[in-house]
Protein backbone atom coordinates (compact mmCIF):
# COMPACT_ATOMS: atom_id res chain seq x y z
CA UNK A 1 0.00 0.00 0.00
CA UNK A 2 1.45 3.42 -1.14
CA UNK A 3 0.97 6.20 1.18
CA UNK A 4 1.29 9.61 -0.76
CA UNK A 5 1.70 12.70 1.76
CA UNK A 6 -0.44 16.11 0.91
CA UNK A 7 0.17 19.42 2.05
CA UNK A 8 -1.60 21.79 4.26
CA UNK A 9 -3.50 24.29 2.30
CA UNK A 10 -2.86 28.17 1.83
CA UNK A 11 -5.21 30.96 4.02
CA UNK A 12 -8.06 31.61 2.89
CA UNK A 13 -8.02 34.94 0.48
CA UNK A 14 -10.99 37.07 1.94
CA UNK A 15 -12.21 39.69 -0.95
CA UNK A 16 -12.91 43.05 0.79
CA UNK A 17 -16.90 44.87 0.53
CA UNK A 18 -19.78 43.67 -0.28
CA UNK A 19 -19.14 42.37 -3.58
CA UNK A 20 -17.29 39.44 -2.78
CA UNK A 21 -15.26 37.73 -5.51
CA UNK A 22 -13.63 34.71 -4.87
CA UNK A 23 -9.27 34.79 -5.10
CA UNK A 24 -6.92 32.58 -6.29
CA UNK A 25 -6.60 29.88 -3.87
CA UNK A 26 -3.99 26.59 -3.38
CA UNK A 27 -3.53 24.06 -5.61
CA UNK A 28 -4.56 21.09 -5.07
CA UNK A 29 -2.72 18.96 -8.52
CA UNK A 30 -1.67 19.93 -11.95
CA UNK A 31 -4.29 21.65 -14.04
CA UNK A 32 -7.08 21.33 -11.44
CA UNK A 33 -9.74 24.26 -10.86
CA UNK A 34 -12.25 24.86 -8.67
CA UNK A 35 -15.59 26.00 -10.32
CA UNK A 36 -17.67 28.89 -7.63
CA UNK A 37 -20.60 26.91 -5.61
CA UNK A 38 -23.81 26.05 -7.23
CA UNK A 39 -26.13 29.26 -6.88
CA UNK A 40 -23.08 31.56 -5.65
CA UNK A 41 -23.01 35.42 -7.83
CA UNK A 42 -22.72 34.56 -11.57
CA UNK A 43 -19.53 37.37 -11.86
CA UNK A 44 -17.76 35.35 -9.84
CA UNK A 45 -14.31 34.37 -10.62
CA UNK A 46 -13.26 30.51 -10.81
CA UNK A 47 -10.28 30.00 -8.47
CA UNK A 48 -8.02 26.58 -8.07
CA UNK A 49 -9.21 24.03 -5.71
CA UNK A 50 -7.51 22.31 -2.69
CA UNK A 51 -7.51 19.72 -0.92
CA UNK A 52 -8.32 18.78 2.77
CA UNK A 53 -5.61 18.92 5.20
CA UNK A 54 -4.77 16.57 8.16
CA UNK A 55 -3.24 17.81 11.05
CA UNK A 56 -1.65 14.80 13.92
CA UNK A 57 -3.87 16.17 16.22
CA UNK A 58 -6.54 14.13 14.29
CA UNK A 59 -8.57 16.95 12.58
CA UNK A 60 -9.22 18.10 9.26
CA UNK A 61 -10.89 20.74 7.42
CA UNK A 62 -12.16 21.76 4.46
CA UNK A 63 -9.55 23.73 2.00
CA UNK A 64 -11.10 26.19 0.05
CA UNK A 65 -10.25 29.32 -0.67
CA UNK A 66 -12.84 31.38 -0.26
CA UNK A 67 -14.73 34.53 1.23
CA UNK A 68 -17.53 34.62 3.68
CA UNK A 69 -20.64 36.25 2.93
CA UNK A 70 -20.88 39.56 3.78
CA UNK A 71 -23.09 38.90 7.06
CA UNK A 72 -22.33 42.23 9.00
CA UNK A 73 -21.39 40.46 12.02
CA UNK A 74 -18.84 37.03 11.06
CA UNK A 75 -17.20 35.01 13.47
CA UNK A 76 -13.97 36.43 12.42
CA UNK A 77 -15.12 40.16 13.70
CA UNK A 78 -16.07 38.94 17.00
CA UNK A 79 -14.78 40.23 20.28
CA UNK A 80 -13.92 37.10 22.23
CA UNK A 81 -12.96 38.96 25.32
CA UNK A 82 -16.94 39.39 25.85
CA UNK A 83 -18.59 36.96 28.65
CA UNK A 84 -19.53 33.82 27.34
CA UNK A 85 -23.31 34.76 27.91
CA UNK A 86 -22.82 37.66 25.85
CA UNK A 87 -20.81 35.64 23.16
CA UNK A 88 -23.76 33.04 22.55
CA UNK A 89 -26.29 36.16 22.23
CA UNK A 90 -24.34 37.52 19.71
CA UNK A 91 -23.44 33.97 17.43
CA UNK A 92 -27.74 33.17 18.35
CA UNK A 93 -27.97 36.18 16.43
CA UNK A 94 -26.08 36.14 13.27
CA UNK A 95 -27.80 35.31 10.37
CA UNK A 96 -26.54 33.17 7.49
CA UNK A 97 -27.02 33.51 3.74
CA UNK A 98 -30.32 32.59 2.63
CA UNK A 99 -28.75 31.79 -1.19
CA UNK A 100 -27.83 28.39 -1.32
CA UNK A 101 -24.06 29.60 -2.77
CA UNK A 102 -23.35 31.97 -0.63
CA UNK A 103 -24.84 29.38 2.44
CA UNK A 104 -22.20 26.90 1.01
CA UNK A 105 -19.27 29.98 1.23
CA UNK A 106 -20.23 30.77 4.90
CA UNK A 107 -19.84 27.01 5.86
CA UNK A 108 -16.59 26.35 4.00
CA UNK A 109 -15.59 29.78 5.62
CA UNK A 110 -16.21 28.63 8.66
CA UNK A 111 -14.88 25.17 8.60
CA UNK A 112 -11.82 26.73 7.92
CA UNK A 113 -11.81 29.09 10.37
CA UNK A 114 -12.72 26.30 13.57
CA UNK A 115 -9.94 24.25 11.54
CA UNK A 116 -7.14 27.08 12.12
CA UNK A 117 -8.48 27.74 15.70
CA UNK A 118 -8.30 24.14 16.41
CA UNK A 119 -4.33 23.75 15.72
CA UNK A 120 -4.00 26.62 17.73
CA UNK A 121 -2.84 26.06 21.45
CA UNK A 122 -4.44 29.32 23.59
CA UNK A 123 -7.03 29.42 25.46
CA UNK A 124 -8.32 32.26 22.88
CA UNK A 125 -8.03 29.61 20.01
CA UNK A 126 -10.02 27.12 22.43
CA UNK A 127 -12.74 29.34 23.01
CA UNK A 128 -12.98 30.63 19.44
CA UNK A 129 -12.69 27.56 17.88
CA UNK A 130 -15.99 26.16 20.39
CA UNK A 131 -17.68 29.33 19.69
CA UNK A 132 -17.29 28.66 15.38
CA UNK A 133 -17.98 24.86 16.28
CA UNK A 134 -21.41 25.98 18.09
CA UNK A 135 -22.11 28.02 14.86
CA UNK A 136 -21.82 25.85 12.05
CA UNK A 137 -23.71 23.13 14.33
CA UNK A 138 -26.46 25.69 14.72
CA UNK A 139 -26.56 26.48 10.92
CA UNK A 140 -26.09 23.04 9.44
CA UNK A 141 -29.11 21.82 11.75
CA UNK A 142 -30.76 24.91 10.59
CA UNK A 143 -30.71 24.42 7.23
CA UNK A 144 -30.52 20.38 7.43
CA UNK A 145 -32.82 19.90 4.30
CA UNK A 146 -30.81 22.38 2.31
CA UNK A 147 -27.38 19.95 2.91
CA UNK A 148 -28.95 17.06 2.31
CA UNK A 149 -30.26 18.17 -0.85
CA UNK A 150 -26.88 19.52 -1.81
CA UNK A 151 -24.80 16.26 -0.75
CA UNK A 152 -27.29 14.10 -3.14
CA UNK A 153 -27.62 16.11 -6.14
CA UNK A 154 -25.68 19.34 -5.89
CA UNK A 155 -22.84 20.03 -7.59
CA UNK A 156 -20.09 18.10 -7.24
CA UNK A 157 -18.17 21.01 -5.13
CA UNK A 158 -21.58 21.83 -2.88
CA UNK A 159 -21.53 17.83 -2.17
CA UNK A 160 -18.22 17.92 -0.77
CA UNK A 161 -19.12 21.19 1.54
CA UNK A 162 -22.24 19.61 2.49
CA UNK A 163 -20.40 16.39 3.55
CA UNK A 164 -18.05 17.52 6.04
CA UNK A 165 -20.56 20.68 7.54
CA UNK A 166 -23.45 17.58 8.17
CA UNK A 167 -21.60 16.28 10.81
CA UNK A 168 -21.57 19.79 12.70
CA UNK A 169 -25.26 19.21 13.05
CA UNK A 170 -24.58 16.59 15.77
CA UNK A 171 -28.27 14.79 14.00
CA UNK A 172 -28.50 11.03 13.76
CA UNK A 173 -30.16 11.65 10.45
CA UNK A 174 -26.31 12.55 8.99
CA UNK A 175 -25.20 9.56 9.65
CA UNK A 176 -26.88 7.36 6.91
CA UNK A 177 -26.20 10.47 4.48
CA UNK A 178 -22.63 10.21 5.23
CA UNK A 179 -22.30 6.57 5.03
CA UNK A 180 -24.09 6.22 1.27
CA UNK A 181 -21.11 8.83 -0.19
CA UNK A 182 -17.73 7.52 1.68
CA UNK A 183 -17.38 4.73 -2.07
CA UNK A 184 -17.94 8.63 -3.90
CA UNK A 185 -16.01 8.07 -6.74
CA UNK A 186 -15.13 12.05 -5.69
CA UNK A 187 -12.01 11.83 -3.80
CA UNK A 188 -12.79 14.61 -2.02
CA UNK A 189 -16.43 14.16 -1.31
CA UNK A 190 -15.39 10.65 0.32
CA UNK A 191 -13.33 11.92 2.20
CA UNK A 192 -15.58 14.93 3.70
CA UNK A 193 -18.01 12.28 4.16
CA UNK A 194 -15.60 10.72 6.60
CA UNK A 195 -14.58 13.78 7.96
CA UNK A 196 -18.06 14.90 8.86
CA UNK A 197 -18.74 11.35 10.48
CA UNK A 198 -15.72 11.90 12.91
CA UNK A 199 -16.96 15.38 13.98
CA UNK A 200 -20.63 13.79 14.71
CA UNK A 201 -18.97 10.97 16.87
CA UNK A 202 -22.21 9.36 17.42
CA UNK A 203 -22.07 5.39 18.29
CA UNK A 204 -24.28 4.63 16.03
CA UNK A 205 -21.91 4.64 13.15
CA UNK A 206 -21.31 1.73 11.96
CA UNK A 207 -18.08 0.91 12.01
CA UNK A 208 -17.35 -1.86 8.91
CA UNK A 209 -17.12 0.41 6.42
CA UNK A 210 -14.39 2.63 8.46
CA UNK A 211 -12.35 -0.67 9.14
CA UNK A 212 -12.75 -1.13 5.30
CA UNK A 213 -11.51 1.95 4.01
CA UNK A 214 -8.72 2.50 6.80
CA UNK A 215 -7.62 -0.77 5.84
CA UNK A 216 -7.81 -0.84 1.74
CA UNK A 217 -7.94 3.19 0.88
CA UNK A 218 -5.33 3.76 -1.43
CA UNK A 219 -5.20 7.59 -0.44
CA UNK A 220 -3.44 8.35 2.69
CA UNK A 221 -6.45 11.03 3.32
CA UNK A 222 -8.54 8.23 3.16
CA UNK A 223 -7.00 6.07 5.58
CA UNK A 224 -6.40 9.05 7.73
CA UNK A 225 -10.12 10.31 7.79
CA UNK A 226 -11.32 6.76 8.57
CA UNK A 227 -8.96 6.51 11.58
CA UNK A 228 -9.98 9.95 13.04
CA UNK A 229 -13.86 8.58 12.03
CA UNK A 230 -13.24 5.50 13.56
CA UNK A 231 -11.70 6.60 17.02
CA UNK A 232 -14.50 9.38 17.29
CA UNK A 233 -17.07 6.63 16.85
CA UNK A 234 -15.63 4.21 19.24
CA UNK A 235 -14.48 6.98 22.14
CA UNK A 236 -18.90 7.98 21.31
CA UNK A 237 -19.99 4.84 23.39
CA UNK A 238 -19.21 1.14 23.95
CA UNK A 239 -17.50 -1.06 21.77
CA UNK A 240 -20.46 -3.91 20.34
CA UNK A 241 -19.18 -7.08 21.50
CA UNK A 242 -19.94 -8.81 18.27
CA UNK A 243 -17.83 -5.93 16.35
CA UNK A 244 -14.88 -6.04 18.93
CA UNK A 245 -12.34 -9.05 16.96
CA UNK A 246 -13.03 -7.18 13.81
CA UNK A 247 -12.28 -3.91 15.05
CA UNK A 248 -9.01 -4.94 17.03
CA UNK A 249 -7.89 -6.99 13.56
CA UNK A 250 -8.05 -4.02 11.44
CA UNK A 251 -6.72 -2.00 14.49
CA UNK A 252 -3.61 -3.98 14.46
CA UNK A 253 -3.14 -4.41 10.65
CA UNK A 254 -3.24 -0.81 10.22
CA UNK A 255 -1.01 0.31 13.27
CA UNK A 256 2.41 0.17 11.32
CA UNK A 257 0.70 2.06 8.50
CA UNK A 258 3.22 4.47 6.50
CA UNK A 259 1.21 7.31 7.12
CA UNK A 260 1.94 8.32 10.38
CA UNK A 261 -1.68 10.00 10.86
CA UNK A 262 -3.25 6.85 10.91
CA UNK A 263 -1.07 5.11 12.88
CA UNK A 264 -1.51 8.01 15.74
CA UNK A 265 -5.17 7.83 15.40
CA UNK A 266 -4.91 4.23 15.10
CA UNK A 267 -3.18 4.03 18.48
CA UNK A 268 -6.17 6.74 19.99
CA UNK A 269 -8.46 3.83 19.01
CA UNK A 270 -6.60 1.10 20.73
CA UNK A 271 -6.35 2.96 23.97
CA UNK A 272 -10.14 2.87 23.52
CA UNK A 273 -10.66 -0.23 22.93
CA UNK A 274 -7.69 -1.54 24.93
CA UNK A 275 -7.28 -4.87 23.88
CA UNK A 276 -4.33 -7.00 25.86
CA UNK A 277 -3.39 -8.84 22.33
CA UNK A 278 -1.86 -4.90 21.23
CA UNK A 279 0.58 -5.04 23.69
CA UNK A 280 3.51 -5.96 21.23
CA UNK A 281 2.47 -4.53 18.39
CA UNK A 282 2.53 -1.19 20.50
CA UNK A 283 5.61 -2.11 21.44
CA UNK A 284 6.86 -1.96 18.15
CA UNK A 285 5.78 1.37 17.61
CA UNK A 286 7.48 2.83 20.59
CA UNK A 287 10.64 3.29 18.38
CA UNK A 288 8.66 4.59 15.67
CA UNK A 289 10.63 8.37 13.94
CA UNK A 290 7.52 9.63 14.51
CA UNK A 291 7.34 11.51 17.91
CA UNK A 292 3.25 11.46 18.31
CA UNK A 293 3.13 7.95 17.35
CA UNK A 294 5.78 6.70 20.43
CA UNK A 295 4.00 9.02 22.68
CA UNK A 296 0.53 7.63 22.26
CA UNK A 297 1.99 3.86 22.21
CA UNK A 298 3.51 4.60 25.41
CA UNK A 299 0.92 5.94 26.74
CA UNK A 300 -1.81 3.05 25.07
CA UNK A 301 1.03 0.59 26.59
CA UNK A 302 0.23 2.17 29.83
CA UNK A 303 -3.08 2.14 30.25
CA UNK A 304 -3.67 -1.26 28.43
CA UNK A 305 -1.17 -2.73 31.54
CA UNK A 306 -3.78 -1.31 33.93
CA UNK A 307 -6.67 -2.41 32.83
CA UNK A 308 -4.91 -5.86 31.94
CA UNK A 309 -2.76 -7.47 34.92
CA UNK A 310 -1.81 -10.21 32.82
CA UNK A 311 0.08 -8.22 30.61
CA UNK A 312 1.24 -5.81 32.70
CA UNK A 313 4.67 -7.10 32.71
CA UNK A 314 4.69 -7.19 28.96
CA UNK A 315 4.10 -3.52 28.78
CA UNK A 316 6.29 -2.70 30.94
CA UNK A 317 9.27 -4.53 29.75
CA UNK A 318 8.64 -3.15 26.45
CA UNK A 319 8.76 0.48 28.07
CA UNK A 320 12.32 -0.45 29.94
CA UNK A 321 13.58 -1.59 26.56
CA UNK A 322 12.50 1.25 24.65
CA UNK A 323 13.66 3.41 27.44
CA UNK A 324 17.39 2.37 27.70
CA UNK A 325 17.64 2.89 23.56
CA UNK A 326 15.85 5.57 23.46
CA UNK A 327 16.86 9.35 22.30
CA UNK A 328 17.39 12.04 24.84
CA UNK A 329 14.29 13.85 24.18
CA UNK A 330 12.00 10.33 24.99
CA UNK A 331 13.93 9.15 27.97
CA UNK A 332 11.57 11.29 30.08
CA UNK A 333 8.74 10.47 28.23
CA UNK A 334 8.83 6.29 29.21
CA UNK A 335 10.35 6.99 32.70
CA UNK A 336 7.52 8.61 33.19
CA UNK A 337 4.98 5.99 31.75
CA UNK A 338 6.93 3.47 33.67
CA UNK A 339 6.17 5.39 37.19
CA UNK A 340 2.67 5.93 35.49
CA UNK A 341 2.39 1.76 35.42
CA UNK A 342 4.50 0.78 38.20
CA UNK A 343 2.78 3.41 40.32
CA UNK A 344 6.19 3.94 41.76
CA UNK A 345 9.43 5.76 41.08
CA UNK A 346 12.64 4.10 41.20
CA UNK A 347 14.57 7.14 40.40
CA UNK A 348 17.32 7.98 38.27
CA UNK A 349 19.12 4.25 38.25
CA UNK A 350 18.38 2.33 35.39
CA UNK A 351 19.02 -1.18 37.34
CA UNK A 352 16.41 -0.47 39.46
CA UNK A 353 13.27 0.03 36.58
CA UNK A 354 14.82 -2.91 34.62
CA UNK A 355 14.56 -4.96 38.47
CA UNK A 356 11.17 -3.73 38.43
CA UNK A 357 10.22 -4.47 34.70
CA UNK A 358 11.94 -8.04 34.57
CA UNK A 359 10.89 -9.53 37.87
CA UNK A 360 6.64 -8.48 36.75
CA UNK A 361 5.14 -12.23 35.39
Amino acid sequence: MTAKSTGAPGRPQRAAGPSCRLGPGPTAGPGTRLTHPEGARSGAKRHQRSSLAFSLLGLLALGLAACSSPTPNRIDELDLDIPDFKLRDEVAERQEPEEIGALMIELDSLIQSWNSAKLGTTDTAARKRRVIENDIGRVSLKRFDDLRDQLMSGSPRNRAIAAGALGFSRSPDAIDLLIAVIDSDSAEISNNALFGLGILGSPDVPVTPLLRLLRTGEESKTRINAAFALQRTLAAGPVRPEDRDAIVEGLLDSIHDTEAGVRVQVISCLRVVMPPEAVDNLGDRLYDEEELSALAAARALTDIGLEHGEVQGDAARHLYDAYIKARPSRKDLYRNEMMRLSKRNFGERDEDWRDWAYRLP
